[in-house]
């Protein structure tokens, strides 16, 4: 019985005794966790534009119907898009625009 409440009352005193050390510790492990997660949501939201702007750009290379192709290209927009795909969006456009 004695071991029993000996280890609980060390565990605590260890805590205790070293609460600014075990507070530093876990204040710069979730800070490196914070900087790889966060690095990871920005490769993910990179990944997922060059994926839009290659099904946009398919879409167009396919001659999908003008509505099919402005929905990809707002998705593509709404996840930060550049000016290029802009440049062959609106170009398809006026195809398509001229031609009906």
């Amino acid at each position: 019985m004695n071991n029993i409440l000996k280890d609980p009352l060390t565990t605590f005193l260890f805590v205790i005794n070293h609460w600014s050390t075990i507070l530093i510790f876990f204040g710069i492990l979730s800070g490196l966790a914070k900087y790889f997660l966060g690095s990871i949501h920005k490769d993910v939201k990179q990944m997922r534009m060059n994926v839009k702007r290659l099904e946009l750009i398919r879409a167009i290379d396919h001659q999908y119907s003008l509505e099919v192709v402005c929905q990809i290209y707002d998705e593509y927009i709404r996840l930060g898009g550049n000016s290029y795909a802009e440049e062959i969006f609106e170009k398809y456009k006026k195809e398509q625009l001229n031609e009906q």
